[in-house]
């Protein structure tokens, strides 16, 4: 006599295959608990992960470096970088900007700031002499000279990260062309520009990037400011590079 729980003999002499007329169980959807589905041809389906969403692009470098050296007529660079700030933190895409400044930038600073960050638009504010070379300072505070060759070769050596320089000095634009031949865009000063006109400018030029404006359209605004602030022809920047501003775009609206 066997109890209702118990197996019977039968039972346990049975093959373990389906009888007749059994289906297959299907299990799908959100399985929670402690059911756990058995039996042969069963199939669980669990439900299918969610689709990963792609990691937000790293925001681009923009390495402000700054030199006024002590023995030249002081600059209100800090005003110039305030003002570049400014305008990126107002446009739309402000978050894909990182703008980092270093001051009384020395020729042996250049290498290693440049390596450290990677970026992709290098801005230089300050002195720039009538030969065509950029002011910058050595370890007296006073000005070290750095020509156009020169410059060059460092961008050329670097030139897959950086895609754009902005050299806001005056009698800037011998380096801006060397420079140009390995770099994508370059902008350089022709003539001596005032402090107010080189700040105007680049409030300007880095406004119209952060809204998602090409190089050439920036450039044509930043322009347009100095001209809506009565600055001379003279004090207009020149736009120099290897590639086509008008194709040159660092950030857009993800349908452009």
């Amino acid at each position: 006599m066997t109890s209702d729980c118990e197996p019977s003999a039968n039972d346990l002499q049975a093959p373990r295959t389906a009888r007749a007329g059994s289906r297959n169980v299907t299990a799908g959807g959100n399985i929670r608990g402690g059911i756990i589905v058995t039996g042969d041809g069963n199939t669980i389906s669990l439900p299918a992960a969610p689709a990963e969403q792609p990691a937000p692009a790293a925001p681009l470098t923009l390495l402000f470096l700054a030199a006024s050296p002590g023995d030249t007529d002081p600059l209100r660079l800090d005003e110039e970088a305030r003002a570049v700030d400014a305008a990126i933190r107002q446009a739309p895409f402000r978050d894909r900007f990182d703008l980092r400044s270093h001051w009384a930038v020395r020729v042996d600073d250049l290498q290693e700031l440049l390596l450290r960050y990677r970026p992709a638009i290098v801005h230089f504010s300050g002195h720039g002499s009538s030969a065509g070379a950029i002011m910058l300072t050595d370890a007296q505070r006073g000005y070290a000279p750095v020509a156009a060759p020169a410059l060059a070769a460092l961008f050329g050596a670097l030139q897959a990260d950086v895609r754009r320089v902005v050299l806001n000095a005056c009698y800037s634009a011998q380096q801006a062309a060397a420079i140009a031949e390995h770099v994508d865009c370059v902008v350089g000063m022709p003539d001596a520009m005032t402090d107010g006109a080189a700040r105007r400018f680049a409030a300007a030029f880095y406004r119209a990037l952060a809204y998602g404006q090409r190089v050439a359209a920036a450039f044509e605004l930043g322009l347009a400011e100095l001209a809506l602030q009565g600055e001379p022809e003279s004090h207009r920047p020149q736009l120099y590079g290897k590639a086509d501003p008008a194709l040159v775009r660092f950030v857009a609206a993800p349908d452009c």
